[in-house]
C-alpha cells in the first residue's frame, strides 16, 4: 500500500530495529534495485549476524535476495566483508570462513550484474 520509496524506508527501519528474521517477505515486495538505505540495512544486519558467529545458511534466502536486489554499484563497497575475521568465542566453529565465501559470492554476483548492465546499456 505504501509508495515504493516509503516502503523501502519502512523496511530498512524495521530491519535496523528487529534484524532479518521476520523481514524476508517484506524484502520481496520492495522495488529493485533496493534503495541505498534498504541495501545498507540488509548488509549491516548480515554483518551483525556474521559478527555474532551465526552460520550464513541461516540467512541464505536473504543472501539470495541481496544477490538479485542490491544495487550492483554496491559491490566495491561490500568487498571488505569478504575478509576473514577472528571467530567469536561463542560463535559456531567455521562460520567465519562460510561468511567470507557467502560475501565473496554476493560481491561476485553484483559485479557480474554491473558488467551485464553496462553491456546492455544503449
Amino acid at each position: 500500500m505504501l509508495p515504493e520509496d516509503e516502503r523501502a524506508q519502512w523496511v530498512a527501519e524495521y530491519i535496523a530495529a528487529h534484524g532479518l528474521s521476520d523481514a524476508f517477505r517484506m524484502l520481496g515486495v520492495c522495488a529493485v534495485p533496493w534503495t541505498e538505505p534498504l541495501g545498507r540495512a540488509v548488509v549491516d544486519a548480515l554483518d551483525i549476524a556474521r559478527d555474532a558467529g551465526s552460520y550464513p545458511w541461516s540467512f541464505s534466502g536473504v543472501m539470495g535476495l541481496a544477490e538479485r536486489c542490491l544495487d550492483p554499484d554496491a559491490a566495491d563497497r561490500l568487498a571488505m566483508l569478504t575478509t576473514l575475521t577472528d571467530e567469536p568465542a561463542d560463535g559456531s566453529p567455521g562460520a567465519v570462513g562460510y561468511w567470507s565465501e557467502a560475501f565473496l559470492r554476493l560481491v561476485g554476483t553484483l559485479r557480474l550484474r554491473a558488467t551485464m548492465r553496462a553491456e546492455l546499456a544503449p
